[in-house]
């Protein structure tokens, strides 16, 4: 009997220890998330801000630690640097995307400096009790590569005219890489679409190191429309095509640009010795004074006449740019037409009619060859 209740009093202890049990509760792991600040491309070169964003079921204080690689392909760990380019710890994690790895791209992949192509963003969390949020979250972030630009333009002090040296100059920039990164590939094409020669020019530095500049040259043989072309490519492989439309012409006549003293159509008096001038002649290859002493630019020819009262217009044995008239050689009344004429190489004929006192052989008033002074003896 005393056995039975002995055992009946060591179950109701045990029970009543029971009833006394504590348990801590379980503390829950902490969700993440990663958001970008900005719905924009991401481009190389470009700076970057990222949002941890923690969901914590007890509301405690999640602290974050942030890891950003950059890849060529974020997909594959492989293929993303060793080390991260970026490491942080606040909330809010902002950086500046490389526009070369650090790191080569496998055993096969390019060379180290392989162009970034995306990025590889690992972001951990632990709240105040030590529970890590389980997997890191992880973000891939394509990045784009911004293609190069290229500006061209032609330059040429005798216009661009047939059989002549004509230079084309590019200018060059990439918004995410160095312009020393940038290669050029010219084309030249005749009106034919047949490419023609090129030959390289030395071009000095830009003045902005942003920029950089190339420079060919061609001799065109034919007239019409040549179409230049350049493509720029980057060492990201992203390629910007630009033409550049240049019309080759026949070599057009001079044009006497500027004369002295000022022709008039009705005769003005000459009192004095006077020394009549061309001043100025506009011409792609023989302008005066002269362009350029290269071997192809030349100097115009000048035909002087001088016709006397009604007499006839006689032809003067002076090739340059001016004429002396003394006024006492003639009697006083005496009208005088002092005349000059310039040509070019090609010497197109002036065929208006002697009693016009200017004359255009392209009948255009803004380039004449021929200028006629009216004065009269005093």
């Amino acid at each position: 009997m005393r056995a039975a209740v002995a055992r009946i009093a060591v179950a109701g202890s045990l029970a009543a220890s029971a009833g006394c049990f504590y348990v801590e509760p379980i503390n829950q792991r902490p969700a993440l998330d990663i958001r970008p600040a900005s719905d924009d491309p991401v481009f190389r070169g470009a700076t970057v801000t990222l949002e941890a964003v923690a969901n914590d079921p007890e509301g405690q204080i999640v602290a974050f630690q942030w890891r950003v690689y950059a890849c060529t392909d974020a997909t594959s760990i492989e293929a993303c640097d060793l080390e991260p380019m970026f490491t942080g710890v606040q909330r809010e994690a902002t950086f500046l995307v490389p526009a070369f790895r650090a790191d080569p791209d496998g055993e096969e992949g390019p060379k180290p400096g392989a162009p970034v192509e995306s990025l590889r963003v690992v972001l951990e969390g632990r709240d105040d009790l030590g529970a890590a949020a389980r997997p890191d979250q992880e973000l891939i972030l394509p990045v784009l590569n911004a293609p190069p630009s290229v500006a061209l333009r032609v330059a040429s002090a005798h216009g661009t005219v047939i059989t002549t040296p004509i230079d084309v100059y590019a200018r060059y920039a990439d918004a995410d890489d160095a312009p020393a990164n940038v290669t050029l590939e010219w084309t030249a094409f005749s009106p034919s679409q047949v490419p023609d020669a090129l030959t390289l020019l030395l071009v000095p530095p830009d003045g902005d190191p942003g920029f950089r500049q190339e420079g060919r040259r061609f001799t065109p043989q034919v007239t019409g429309n040549w179409d230049f072309r350049v493509i720029a490519t980057d060492k990201a492989g992203a390629q910007t095509e630009e033409h550049l439309t240049i019309t080759v012409a026949e070599d057009g006549p001079p044009c006497l640009g500027a004369w002295a003293p000022v022709a008039s159509a009705q005769p003005t008096p000459l009192t004095q010795p006077t020394l009549f001038r061309v001043l100025a002649v506009r011409d792609d290859l023989d302008a005066f004074p002269r362009l350029s002493a290269a071997s192809f630019v030349g100097e115009p020819e000048f035909q002087w006449s001088l016709k006397v009262g009604a007499g006839p217009r006689q032809l003067l044995p002076n090739a340059t740019s001016s004429l002396a008239i003394d006024p006492l050689t003639y009697d006083a009344g005496t009208v005088l037409d002092v005349r000059v004429e310039v040509f070019d190489r090609k010497r197109t004929a002036i065929t208006c009619a002697d009693a016009q006192q200017t004359c255009s052989v392209i009948s255009q008033p803004a380039c004449i060859q021929r200028q006629t002074w009216r004065v009269e003896a005093r």
